[in-house]
């Protein structure tokens, strides 16, 4: 009975370290492959503004200060005024 413990002790002892080393290669192999997509992966484009955006941004700057200007209307009279 004894020897059959040591008998599973030794291969339970054979399957860990065959574990890790496995684990092991296969987190060398996720380096590598990390290592490679960086390198063969082209860099990412920057995405050009494009001229309605540009319009865009525009009219909506305009009609803030449009609104700015007759929401404060009165306080912009009475500056000139005086």
């Amino acid at each position: 009975m004894t020897m059959l413990i040591e008998v599973l002790r030794d291969q339970l002892q054979q399957v860990q370290q065959e574990k890790a080393h496995l684990l092991a290669m296969l987190e060398a192999e996720q380096q590598t492959r990390r290592d490679l997509e960086t390198k063969l992966l082209p860099a990412p484009k920057p995405t050009p503004v494009g001229k309605v955006q540009v319009w865009i941004l525009l009219a909506v700057l305009a009609a803030a200060l449009v609104f700015a200007g007759w929401h404060f209307r009165a306080v912009i009279v009475s500056a000139l005024a005086s």
